[in-house]
């Protein structure tokens, strides 16, 4: 929400707003969190006051009230199911103020999508993320008049609940925002008050141009604000497509009992209405079949969660005949205790294991404690059995990926990548943690040890950064307070000849 001092009585109506609206989600959704963050503008000459005095109150409100200081983002309250803490944080966050009509709305919106963990925002969840404002907004370019000359690079730059990096990064451009929202699964609702200072049709312009995004006015109440929110959660959800990875050797036809379907999904579909997807899933050949499970996902579009099937095909089984030449009953490799059967131990009753070398009727219940890390630990972890007390590690479909460790807790796939490469193709992935190869660090191996990459060409008397930044990563970060930019912090765009 915009926190500048005209937006005083929406502030003061929203916050007995909060439990109306979360009683009204609730009817819809069985898992709903809130959070809460404002914004005012970048802090510096011209959209904000730089007289000492103004920076500490730019503004007095009714019965003498002072504005507080300015700010650019404010995470005030990360998503949470406690409903009645959303009221309480928005009657208790002051207003502030600036100085020019344009606010530093679209710096909010891409902290507010891009930093997860601070917000709260579940992988397996729809987003809403509601923008309301009396004015319209700064756009990429206008952050070059307080020194913010550098592209905004829609990353997390949070300390504790606010933006630090308003004096650095320039405003985000609109096809960046819908890029950053967009492949984080953001649905934005414009909620905006009319006032003078406002033109409609920006808005209008901007949520044609943003993927997912709608766009409505809010009244002088602001009660409209639940059914604003309402509407186009329902718009959201009216529609479902679903995504498969058929091969050529896997058809999968997908059928549903909804009243308008359409190609692989329906249409027209009201909340609370529930519809029912049946996926016909037929081998074609065995053409490229290795032995090893074929992996379908379905996934419906814009939603963090699938399904997942691996699909084993029956090629041909004359080995389960007595009397083949590789059927061989009380087989010495099933511990004389089973038939070895096209290569698998078929144990004798009361018998089990690999080879059956384990007693007991029930195997999957037999010593599972000796199976588990910690209390509480999902039995070998979840990515193995547990077989006569010990782990046996599933496969993977790609055999160059193994997971090992005595509870199966450790694998050599799942480490951070550098340019689509595990560990930037410089270290091995070991338990979920790149070991990087000498000269390399860093959580994917990508920065390397060396700051040659940071000095110049000829230019070694300048230092790395040319004096005027460090090297992190490889790379120049320029010290902010001089404003310098360029590969190696030699340009300076703002600086006058001294």
């Amino acid at each position: 929400m915009d926190y500048s001092a005209s937006m005083e009585k929406h502030r003061i109506k929203l916050a007995k707003l909060g439990n109306k609206l979360a009683e009204t989600m609730k009817k819809i959704t069985s898992n709903f969190r809130i959070g809460f963050g404002s914004f005012v503008d970048k802090v510096n000459s011209p959209f904000v006051s730089t007289v000492p005095e103004l920076l500490k109150s730019p503004c007095t409100l009714n019965r003498g009230r002072k504005c507080v200081a300015p700010y650019s983002f404010k995470n005030h309250m990360p998503l949470s199911t406690d409903h009645s803490k959303f009221s309480y944080q928005v009657s208790q966050a002051q207003v502030s103020g600036n100085l020019d009509s344009p606010e530093g709305g679209l710096d909010a919106l891409v902290q507010a999508i891009v930093c997860k963990e601070e917000i709260g925002w579940r992988q397996q969840a729809r987003h809403l993320l509601v923008f309301s404002t009396d004015a319209e907004f700064h756009i990429a370019g206008d952050g070059k008049l307080v020194g913010a000359i550098i592209p905004n690079d829609a990353k997390c730059r949070m300390n504790g609940n606010k933006y630090e990096g308003y004096l650095t990064y320039d405003y985000p451009s609109i096809s960046h925002l819908n890029d950053v929202a967009g492949k984080n699964n953001i649905n934005l609702i414009f909620a905006i008050v009319k006032s003078h200072n406002l033109n409609m049709r920006s808005y209008e312009l901007l949520s044609e141009n943003i993927e997912n995004s709608k766009v409505g006015v809010l009244d002088e109440s602001s009660e409209n604000v639940i059914d604003l929110v309402l509407d186009n959660y329902n718009k959201i959800v009216d529609s479902v497509l679903i995504d498969t990875n058929s091969t050529q050797h896997v058809q999968i036809e997908l059928t549903s009992n909804c009243t308008t379907p359409i190609k692989n999904g329906c249409s027209d579909i009201h909340v609370g209405e529930v519809v029912n997807f049946t996926a016909s899933i037929k081998p074609l050949s065995c053409a490229g079949y290795n032995g090893k499970p074929i992996t379908i996902s379905f996934k419906p579009a814009g939603i963090d969660e699938s399904l997942t099937i691996e699909l084993d095909l029956i090629c041909g089984c004359d080995c389960e005949v007595p009397g083949n030449s590789n059927y061989f009953p009380n087989s010495a490799n099933c511990s004389g205790l089973g038939e070895m059967v096209c290569g698998v131990c078929k144990c004798s009753p009361g018998r089990y294991g690999s080879q059956c070398e384990c007693d007991g009727q029930h195997s999957h219940s037999l010593n599972e404690t000796d199976c588990v890390q910690n209390p509480g630990d999902s039995v070998c972890s979840g990515l193995g059995s547990c077989k006569c007390g010990k782990c046996e590690c599933f496969s993977r479909p790609n055999s160059d990926q193994k997971i090992s460790g005595k509870f199966c807790q450790c694998d050599n796939y799942s480490c951070n990548r550098e340019h689509g490469l595990l560990c930037a193709g410089r270290g091995r992935c070991s338990c979920g943690r790149c070991l990087c190869n000498a000269g390399w660090s860093g959580s994917a191996c990508e920065c390397p040890d060396s700051n040659s990459t940071c000095i110049r060409e000829g230019r070694n008397d300048e230092g790395v950064c040319s004096g005027r930044g460090t090297c992190v990563c490889g790379k120049c970060e320029c010290t902010e307070s001089e404003l310098y930019t360029g590969k190696f912090c030699e340009l300076c765009p703002t600086c006058t000849d001294r």
